[in-house]
This record gives structure tokens, C-alpha cells and sequence, in this order.
């Protein structure tokens, strides 16, 4: 259990909130805070990705958080979004090569 960090609740939520930049992400707890939905719009306000009833405790896992939100960000960049680095993007890096 030593590898898993928890992240606080109200972490989850403002770390959503810039993992799109420079896309806007509004990221709301649902379910009295058990999980989380967030959306992600363009710089017209359409929005172009929706997330809904992630749990709660996946986000609060660096593990977790870093797979949904990496899968949400590929979509987008797939999709001819540039998006900035975000704040799990640089901890990959660290890691060197040769790890997942």
C-alpha cells in the first residue's frame, strides 16, 4: 500500500480542472462527493468531452487519475487539441525509460 498517494478530494477536482488547459475542464463531485463528472469545452464553450460517475476513490489514486485523465487527454490531442502538460504529465518522466 506504500506505492498509492492518496490525493484529497478537493485536490482531485482542481487538478481536473487544469489537466485540459488550455481547454476549459469544469469537474464537479456527485453522489456526496462518492464520484466525479467532468467536462471538457473548447475555447467557444462547445463541449467536446464528458465524463460522468468516475469513482471518487479512482481519482484520489496518482495511478487512477493519471490513466482517466491520460486516456480523456490522448482523445483529445487525437482529435487536433494541443494541449499544455498537466501536473501527472512530469512524473512520468522522471520514471526514465523501460517503465510503464
Amino acid at each position: 500500500k506504500v506505492m498509492s498517494r492518496d490525493i484529497p478530494k478537493e485536490q482531485v477536482l482542481s487538478i481536473l480542472e487544469v489537466a485540459f488547459a488550455p481547454l476549459e475542464c469544469s469537474a464537479e463531485s456527485v453522489d456526496r462527493g462518492n464520484r466525479v463528472s467532468f467536462r471538457v469545452y473548447d475555447s467557444e464553450g462547445a463541449p467536446l468531452l464528458n465524463v460522468e460517475d468516475v469513482l471518487m476513490q479512482r481519482l484520489q489514486d496518482t495511478g487512477g487519475i493519471k490513466s482517466i485523465v491520460g486516456q480523456s487527454r490522448d482523445s483529445l490531442i487525437e482529435r487536433g487539441y494541443k494541449l499544455e502538460s498537466w501536473p501527472f504529465s512530469d512524473a512520468e518522466q522522471l520514471k526514465g525509460p523501460g517503465s510503464c
